[in-house]
């Protein structure tokens, strides 16, 4: 069985192949006039070929539906939110393990819970309550898993958890971090804004020298990439201390990352916004978080805004500063 991607990514087709003789049976297509996001497609083929759960963002957000060879049973998931990965299934109870992103109300949409649900739909059971992204690792057979979680602004904790009730059994261990505050170390924030249509959210971080005196006004870097198949803003405790936003901070700067619009693991309406659209950058949502930090925080100077970013994010910067100089005034692509 094999996923086979066409080119634009308009179309997704699952393949029956037989080994012996080479015949190719198709066994569902995906369509799309913008596009079927290759980030997000993923199935799990039942043991006896018969049935099998695909992903799809057909109601507009990625969800779960049964299928057998006649078409769709079931759509076993359904809300404005993501499913993010399946991660097990249970044949014998029917039964799916799956990350998720946006079904718990007032939270962070990207952080990733952890759910289980039967074939037959229902309300999904929320496995790991606690307001944070979480690493799930799960064993292919016994009655617990292991969930490392944290936040840019929490410490990771890691717990074996019952993988009915979702219930905590023990506590693994809790990274200790007093040496880093002692050190002068500062948390990187969370922060939300409004997008340019002043109604969708967005999600960014700020980072912020250890020696912020708020008196002093301090130019910003817009660390950047709108790649629509990624996220760039971190949202563990480890996703944090990546690439050079940390790092550029303790040079005097306030730097600020943040998803606009047309980025992933969102809507499809969200992430339709950059389809045909690259030149965009997301670049007047960016702006806008910018003017609503400042706005907050008033030692971020926007007369001196610099930006810069990797691969696709040395694209958005050499765009920003050739589109919008005068809200850009340097790039390093």
């Amino acid at each position: 069985y094999w996923h086979r991607q066409a080119r634009a990514f308009k179309r997704v087709d699952l393949l029956e192949i037989d080994a012996h003789t080479g015949a190719v049976q198709p066994l569902l297509t995906e369509t799309s006039e913008t596009n079927v996001d290759p980030g997000l497609t993923e199935y799990h083929m039942m043991t006896s070929g018969d049935e099998w759960i695909w992903a799809s963002e057909r109601d507009g957000w990625k969800h779960l539906y049964l299928w057998d060879r006649n078409g769709i049973k079931q759509q076993i998931t359904r809300g404005e939110w993501v499913v993010r990965e399946i991660i097990h299934v249970d044949e014998t109870e029917r039964r799916i393990y799956f990350k998720a992103g946006g079904r718990e109300p007032n939270r962070d949409p990207y952080y990733r819970h952890f759910y289980s649900v039967g074939f037959d739909g229902g309300k999904p059971r929320l496995l790991t309550p606690e307001d944070a992204d979480h690493q799930i690792y799960f064993p292919e057979s016994g009655d617990y898993f292991v969930d490392n979680y944290s936040r840019v602004d929490s410490a990771p904790v890691c717990v074996v958890r019952h993988k009915i009730s979702g219930k905590v059994a023990m506590t693994v261990a809790q990274a200790n971090i007093d040496a880093l505050l002692e050190a002068g170390w500062t948390k990187p924030e969370p922060f939300r804004v409004k997008a340019r249509d002043g109604k969708t959210d967005l999600f960014g971080v700020i980072y912020r020298p250890a020696n912020l005196d708020p008196k002093q006004k301090y130019p910003v870097i817009d660390a950047t990439y709108s790649g629509p198949h990624a996220v760039r803003t971190p949202k563990s405790f480890y996703q944090a201390r990546r690439g050079g936003d940390a790092a550029l901070a303790q040079l005097g700067f306030i730097v600020v990352t943040v998803d606009g619009m047309g980025t992933a693991k969102r809507s499809k309406a969200f992430h339709d916004f950059s389809y045909g659209n690259l030149g965009d950058i997301g670049a007047p949502d960016h702006m806008t978080a910018l003017q609503q930090l400042a706005e907050r925080y008033p030692y971020m100077d926007l007369d001196r805004v610099g930006i810069y970013g990797h691969s696709a994010g040395g694209y958005d910067s050499a765009r920003a500063v050739l589109a919008h100089p005068d809200f850009y005034k340097v790039a390093v692509s």
